[in-house]
């Protein structure tokens, strides 16, 4: 009973065949459909299965399968059409088309589409087109596209892979990897030689180029910035025309929009700079609310919420307002070592304002050389020098409690030493006993020189007096 059943359904299906197909077979073609292009064209190593599949081609090697499959491809060899309407219109030769409508229209050589409508209009050689309408409109070669409608307008030397990736962006030699990434804005977007990796990488990029977006969102609001590298979840996202900048970890400069030239690097890097340009932030949280330009933040919350420009810091805590352990002002060339924030210009009544180095706490070091402009102690020894009798300097003395020209006690805790000065007038000192132990001397000579000669009197009236004595 089953083996009558299985014959009359095989004669069924023969009896619709023959009424509705047209078989071909013979030692180069193979053809099964209506107006297949094997019954209706003499070819070599052909395969056309389907409706019109093949139809008006005379090309060889070719193997179309599906409803008008290459249904109106003149010419082109070794071809693969497997789809209804796949390659339909196109023309070329060792091209792999899958999918409805897949290369369409396509004249290109050596492409590889998979997909509803992939490379439909596309006129592309070498290019490999897989998803729903991948480079549907792809013009140049050299194209790699996967993903729904990613590469739609398809540059040449180009990858996108992901959904809507490229789907707008015409510029060439493009790397675009993620679910938007690089999609573009219809009509404007020609950006060349960027790198983006990462959902929503680069997504509203329009004429940058020579970018590199790495992470989730990394420059997403990215519109003709040049030459940034953003390497990060949510780094430089809102990124829109500030180039040369780099950008390294989650959400480092988030919020950076026009900023130039900047290097943020650790979570939260200049999280909330907006325009700040010429910054260096090093570190967790380093500048993470600064605003300002040119500024050095190293370290963990380094310089978080400084709002100046031309700044230093190197610290290491996010606790904010503490003071880091090294401060500086690259406009007024100062640098502070041990906790500053600011620099002071008055120690007591002494104008410091121009000092550049300052510390707090001691210093410990193995030499210190000090270079000295003014006039050293060397004055003393001039002949028109007016050196202090010691009897001048002793009414000093016990008038005023110290040397002259010499600070007082009272002085110098008000106002500090000036090393460079303290050791001049040390020398004037040196120089000026110096002075009066050469006068000193001079008199001991003299004094030694009147006792010898009163010390050969004494001798000859001894022996006078002795002569006398004895006659």
């Amino acid at each position: 009973m089953k083996t009558k059943k299985l014959f009359a359904v095989t004669m069924l299906l023969g009896s619709i065949f023959m009424s509705t197909g047209q078989e071909v077979q013979s030692t180069t073609e193979t053809g099964l459909g209506v107006d297949n292009g094997a019954a209706l064209n003499t070819t070599s190593g052909t395969v056309y299965i389907g409706y019109q599949s093949g139809n008006a081609t005379s090309g060889s090697f070719n193997t179309m399968v599906g409803h008008q499959s290459g249904s109106n491809i003149t010419s082109g060899n070794y071809n693969t059409f497997f789809g209804a309407l796949s390659g339909q219109n196109a023309s070329g030769t060792g091209n792999t088309y899958t999918g409805y409508r897949s290369g369409g229209t396509t004249s290109g050589n050596h492409n590889t589409f998979t997909g509803y409508r992939a490379g439909y209009n596309s006129n592309s050689s070498y290019s490999v087109l897989a998803g729903y309408y991948a480079g549907y409109n792809v013009n140049d070669s050299y194209v790699t596209a996967i993903g729904y409608y990613s590469g739609y307008y398809g540059a040449p030397q180009s990858t996108y892979i992901g959904s809507y990736s490229g789907r707008y962006n015409t510029g060439a030699s493009n790397l675009f990897v993620g679910y938007q990434a690089g999609q573009g804005t219809n009509g404007v977007s020609t950006g060349e030689g960027n790198a983006f990796l990462g959902a929503y990488s680069g997504a509203n990029n329009t004429t940058g180029q020579a970018n590199v977006f790495t992470g989730d969102h990394s420059g997403y609001d990215n519109t003709t910035g040049t030459s940034n590298v953003f390497l990060g979840h949510y780094a430089g996202q809102n990124n829109t025309t500030g180039s040369w900048n780099i950008y390294i970890g989650d959400q480092a400069a988030t919020s950076t929009t026009i900023g130039n030239g900047n290097v943020f690097i650790g979570h939260g890097a200049g999280l909330n700079n907006i325009n700040g340009s010429k910054n260096v932030y090093l570190g967790f949280l380093a500048g993470t609310n600064a605003t300002g330009t040119n500024n050095v933040f190293i370290g963990n919350g380094a310089g978080m919420d400084e709002t100046d420009s031309n700044k230093l810091y190197i610290s290491s805590s996010d606790v904010a307002n503490t003071l880091p352990l090294i401060y500086g002002d690259f406009a007024e060339n100062k640098i502070g070592i041990g906790g500053f924030n600011s620099f002071p210009t008055m120690s007591g009544n002494s104008n410091i304002s121009y000092y550049t180095l300052f510390v707090k706490g001691g210093i410990l070091t193995e030499e210190v050389r000090v270079s000295y402009d003014s006039t050293w102690a060397d004055y003393v020894f001039s002949e028109d020098y007016k050196l202090k009798s010691l009897q001048e300097v002793e009414s000093f003395i016990n008038k005023n409690g110290h040397l002259p020209n010499v600070p007082s006690a009272e002085e110098i805790k008000e106002e500090g030493i000036n090393v460079g000065e303290m050791a001049k007038i040390q020398q004037e000192k040196i120089e000026e006993l110096t002075l009066y132990l050469i006068e000193q001397n001079k008199k001991i000579e003299q004094q030694d020189k009147q006792l010898s000669e009163q010390g050969k009197e004494i001798e000859e009236l001894k022996k006078k007096v002795e002569i006398l004595i004895n006659n």
